[in-house]
């Protein structure tokens, strides 16, 4: 299995500008520099067989700073060129949708034969994109099976195309943003990050990664101020299956698919075979990478039947075995007795006391660290 990590180039003047770039060679402005170099940064402890990137000048001059920390050849190709979009090249985005409005609404539906196919003002369509950005990696892969760990630097329109395939979800990229994707050669395919289909079975829970159709129990469960009011002040209440929605695409999904977040949907095992939604667990690393943070809650009906001391125990253990990582830590307000109480029963330890602002205001806080271990574990 070879880990490709996909990174969008760095911003341009056109980006700024709103306007469509496709096969145009616009470089790098100054922000985009500076994006670039701040990836080149985030990426310099991964170890990188290779550098592959379009030969447009945005994309390779990315590369090129992601590239002065790990001095490897990069392979330049245009068949990792962003999406042609013909005569629509050089104009303002918002023109060419207000003037074509049936064709961009035929490109909400994913399972549309249209969101795959169709084509505007001499364009390429996202499956030929595909066909040509596909052949190139099987290719390449194929002619480096050295090479186990690849930076590929790429476009917006690009990784949308990738993301869609993969997830068959919809979802934009910023300037610099990366995801960690993995080529099956038995399959032939890109997968997500396994952190993305995790699923652990306990003697009573099914642990899983969260979906977007989790959302509505999301909700139900967590606009509940017995369950939020000793969490952080950041967290939103009321709470709506928006905001459920936001945190899974906006702040999880990205993290996942960077290998710096881990997640986890609760459910009880029923006798007849369901599974009832019952709360969350993560784990997050830090921006610095040097503490993995978890969090969780359980729906109130749920409370004080041992189910999250049950969940986080076998979680835990995957947390430390998937992520790499010795310890985790957390923080706790000093009033929130049954979170408390689950972290003494883990065998957390307080390594420090402060004060810390929470949905019921300023509250005395702990902070918690607790070592891992990664044994006796069911994982599928």
């Amino acid at each position: 299995m070879v880990e490709l990590i996909f990174v969008r180039h760095g911003q341009t003047d056109w980006n700024t500008e709103g306007r469509t770039q496709g096969h145009s060679d616009i470089p790098l402005n100054q922000e985009g520099k500076d994006q670039a170099q701040l990836v080149a940064e985030r990426l310099k402890s991964i170890s990188v067989d290779a550098i592959i990137s379009s030969d447009l000048e945005r994309a390779y001059h990315t590369a090129e700073a992601i590239n002065n920390y790990h001095n490897v050849s990069i392979e330049q190709t245009a068949e990792l060129r962003e999406l042609c979009f013909g005569n629509a090249e050089g104009r303002l985005s918002k023109d060419v949708i207000a003037e074509n409005p049936d064709f961009f609404d035929s490109l909400k539906d994913i399972e549309s034969a249209e969101f795959w196919e169709a084509k505007l003002l001499n364009s390429e369509s996202k499956k030929e994109f595909l066909d040509r950005f596909y052949r190139f990696l099987k290719d390449y892969i194929n002619k480096n099976p050295e090479h186990k760990k690849i930076v590929v630097v790429t476009h917006g329109h690009a990784m949308h195309c990738v993301y869609a395939d993969v997830f068959k979800d919809i979802r934009k990229f910023k300037n610099t943003e990366y995801i960690s994707l993995y080529w099956h050669a038995d399959k032939n395919k890109l997968q997500g990050h396994p952190f993305r289909y995790a699923q652990i079975q306990t003697p009573r829970l099914r642990l899983r990664t969260p979906l977007l159709s989790d959302t509505a129990y999301w909700a139900e469960y967590f606009n509940n101020w017995n369950v939020v009011k000793e969490m952080t002040s950041s967290i939103s209440y009321p709470f709506n299956q928006q905001d459920a929605m936001n945190y899974l695409i906006k702040i999880l999904y990205p993290r996942i698919d960077q290998g710096n977040a881990v997640g986890f949907v609760i459910e009880r095992k029923e006798k007849n075979g369901t599974y009832t939604f019952m709360g969350v667990i993560s784990y997050e690393r830090d921006s610095e990478q040097k503490e993995v943070g978890r969090g969780f809650w359980l729906g109130e009906p749920f409370h004080g039947e041992g189910y999250m001391s049950e969940a986080t125990s076998y979680a835990n253990k995957y947390v430390a075995e998937k992520m790499a990582v010795s310890s985790i830590y957390t923080r706790s307000a000093v009033s929130n007795i049954a979170s408390n109480r689950i972290k003494e029963k883990e065998g957390w330890v307080v390594i420090s006391k402060g004060k810390g602002l929470y949905k019921l205001g300023e509250l005395e806080e702990y902070k918690w660290r607790l070592d891992l271990i990664s044994d006796n574990i069911v994982v599928e």
